[in-house]
């Protein structure tokens, strides 16, 4: 509880910036109405142990982003796979948090850019992702141009501190069962890529690319064993009318600390066909 209530407090600031001074002009209401949009994904593949999964995610999203963007997803993940040591089915329930806020252009082309992420995962009854944190309050964002058709091509700097809790299953000699939690404090330098692109006037690409170099903290000698991770998001939607869309979405991950924590392949790769309704 006491990592979650950390987050929380720490990027709190953050959203009081609706009435800072980023709002570059009192002639126009910042936050002026949002979007809600629920996804969901009916069918899906991951390279993991023949992994079938059923995904959904609710997000709320300012409607007016010329100045400003800022958007909170929640998303289920349920999955069932085959353990590949003994075939036996493995369910797993992932729930994640995402909260983005950025500003488009504030000093020239350079603008502010920020972000939270919260995990947990549950596989049967351990939880091999107890508390994934990322937490970037500070960040800085170059957009490079925009026209009425290209919507987004931006890079950003976010220094992050990550807390990181897995459990782990352990049977002694007398077949007594212990559950054991392991954890791990970081700070990342993360780098952030994006692009938006509308090809025709319903078909709709984007791209998002994640580089991270996580440090381990430790109390004694600061900060050890450096990691990098990677992860890419690419997705092509077509709008069936303004609310409905469906798409494709492959993700794919390389992670060493998702490998040496949860005994996973260091690439994981996922495939999903879903549909898209903006309800307001």
């Amino acid at each position: 509880m006491k990592p979650i209530i950390f987050t929380v407090l720490l990027f709190f600031p953050l959203l009081a910036l609706s009435e800072s001074p980023l709002k570059l002009g009192e002639d126009k209401a910042f936050w002026p109405h949002y979007g809600i949009a629920l996804d969901i994904s009916s069918f899906g593949v991951s390279t993991r142990d023949d992994e079938r999964t059923f995904d959904w995610s609710l997000s709320v999203e300012n409607k007016d982003q010329e100045q400003a963007e800022f958007e909170l997803t929640f998303a289920n993940d349920n999955a069932e796979s085959t353990d590949a040591f003994d075939g036996s089915k493995v369910k797993t329930m992932d729930i994640e948090l995402n909260i983005d806020y950025e500003t488009n252009r504030t000093w020239g082309n350079w603008g502010y850019d920020s972000h939270l992420f919260y995990e947990r995962e549950k596989e049967n009854d351990l939880y091999i992702v107890k508390h994934n944190i990322e937490v970037s309050p500070i960040g800085i964002k170059y957009d490079f141009f925009e026209t009425p058709s290209f919507k987004e091509l931006s890079l950003s700097y976010l220094p992050t501190y990550s807390y990181y809790a897995s459990e782990d299953r352990d049977v002694d000699d007398l077949g007594k069962v212990t559950i054991d939690t392991f954890s791990q404090k970081s700070f990342m330098h993360l780098i952030h890529l994006k692009y938006e692109d509308r090809w025709f006037k319903n078909l709709n690409t984007r791209l998002d690319l994640e580089w991270r170099s996580m440090h381990t903290i430790s109390k004694s000698v600061g900060f050890l064993d450096r990691k990098n991770v990677f992860k890419s998001n690419f997705e092509i939607s077509y709008a069936i009318s303004d609310q409905l869309s469906f798409g494709y979405l492959t993700s794919l991950e390389k992670s060493k600390q998702r490998q040496s924590f949860q005994q996973l392949p260091e690439t994981v790769e996922e495939h999903s066909l879903f549909l898209s309704w903006r309800i307001n």
